[in-house]
């Protein structure tokens, strides 16, 4: 979500850094960086607000995770977008890795640190909620309800995941021709509000492997179904990626329009027109000179 367009114009858009590049490794932190702190807020907002006698009691605790988690996943796109793409999510890499906007040596380092922010994210929440907040909540872990079973669950994680995954190929999108340009970061907080309002009451809203798996591992507690929280939001982002390319592309790059004035021929233009002022200048130049001669 932070891609910038030139870089699809100079072909650096799958450019492989070597190690000792510092930017591979900035945006590999900010990767970590931006999981931890997403998993952090989020989870410290699911404790507070789920416990049952405690500060979340009068809470609806539907309403303050979605805004939660869509004011700081729109605070890290602005803050870590310019340097890692703000990812945070393994779903979202990897639909990048397919689509090769992300290069696969880069995608598997971004995963890595993404589930390890999220550990650590959900590690601190641990230790700074209350010992009863935390047993009550699960530390926030993502929940199948009882009535629905494994393939239900799947289904709406995936349909979420595609909602968001198609955002993110669409505002990533790197054309410098692009016909739509949209506001990336308010547009990816209302999408991930919808979600958590339509999702949470079935799933708990993941749509990221990472904030299913950091709580999970930290409370050492992998429920039966924990599954669906990977095959639903990376199918889901498989989904996009067939969407994207077999219907919508063609809306945002507007394929069918004139092709645009070739640069170099609009360039030489220029220095024809260029040319003829300077000759232009020269001669009424030469001729202010004879008049002074005469």
């Amino acid at each position: 979500m932070g891609y910038y367009r030139q870089h699809a114009v100079d072909g650096l858009l799958q450019l492989a850094h070597t190690c000792e590049d510092l930017r591979l490794w900035r945006a590999v932190f900010a990767e970590l960086f931006g999981t931890f702190i997403m998993v952090f807020v989020g989870l410290s907002n699911i404790v507070g607000s789920e416990y049952d006698t405690g500060v979340g009691k009068q809470i609806d605790n539907l309403v303050t995770p979605g805004l939660t988690f869509a004011a700081i996943i729109m605070t890290l796109i602005h803050i870590i977008g310019p340097t890692s793409g703000c990812h945070i999510n393994p779903a979202v890499t990897i639909s990048m890795m397919v689509v090769r906007r992300c290069h696969f040596v880069k995608g598997l380092l971004y995963i890595a640190v993404q589930l390890i922010g999220a550990v650590g994210g959900a590690a601190l929440v641990y230790w700074v909620a209350p010992e009863d907040w935390v047993r009550e909540t699960h530390l926030g872990m993502n929940r199948l309800r009882p009535e629905l079973n494994m393939g239900q669950g799947v289904v709406v994680e995936m349909i979420g995941t595609m909602i968001l995954v198609l955002l993110v190929l669409v505002i990533s999108d790197p054309d410098p021709k692009k016909d739509f340009e949209g506001f990336p970061a308010t547009s990816a907080g209302f999408m991930v509000l919808a979600c958590v309002f339509f999702m949470a009451p079935y799933t708990g809203c993941s749509l990221n492997p990472a904030r299913s798996f950091g709580p999970a591992l930290v409370m050492m507690d992998f429920a039966d179904y924990h599954w669906i929280y990977w095959v639903g939001p990376i199918s889901g982002g498989f989904l996009a990626i067939g969407i994207y390319y077999g219907a919508l592309v063609h809306g945002v790059h507007k394929f069918g329009d004139a092709p645009s004035v070739n640069v170099a021929e609009k360039e030489e233009e220029e220095n024809i027109k260029m040319s003829d002022k300077s000759q232009k200048e020269e001669t009424e130049l030469n001729k202010v000179k004879g008049d002074h001669r005469a």
